[in-house]
């Protein structure tokens, strides 16, 4: 028998080269090389799996930061043009901001912007930026007769 070099193989060489220590030692090399195959398959797979759920986590937080930031913005949509309207009363546009009807125009205007909106409070400044009226609940301190000017 002749082998690929063109040399004499004898059935002898090949049979001696099988023993059975030969052969364990050959199945074992099988063996690892298999499992060092499937345990990198596996890493492959795991990672693939965790990058896929990381980008549809991703995806859905983005949704989300998207679905809030629509909603705030059009609650303060809402709150500008109740804010508006109240800024165009006959009253306030007159500089009226002790009268009674102002005030009730003022508590009205925080009570419908604070039913769809929760805010922390409502107040009316004069030109100098003082606040003339304020409107909060009971257990906050009253913004009435402070300096607002350096926020203009």
């Amino acid at each position: 028998m002749r082998n690929l070099a063109g040399s004499i193989v004898c059935p002898e060489s090949i049979s001696k080269f099988f023993t059975l220590n030969n052969s364990i030692y050959i199945a074992a090399f099988f063996i690892v090389i298999i499992l060092l195959i499937s345990f990198s398959l596996q890493q492959k797979q795991k990672n693939s799996i965790r990058n896929g759920i990381f980008e549809q986590q991703k995806q859905v937080q983005i949704d989300s930061s998207r679905a809030i930031a629509h909603h705030l913005q059009s609650d303060i949509e809402l709150i500008l043009s109740r804010l508006q309207g109240l800024a165009m009363s006959g009253d306030i546009q007159e500089g009226d901001f002790t009268s009674n009807l102002t005030k009730s125009l003022l508590a009205n205007y925080y009570d419908k912007i604070s039913s769809t909106t929760p805010v922390d409070r409502l107040f009316l400044q004069d030109k100098n930026g003082i606040a003339v009226i304020d409107m909060a609940p009971d257990e906050n301190p009253s913004y009435a007769g402070k300096d607002f000017s350096f926020r203009s």
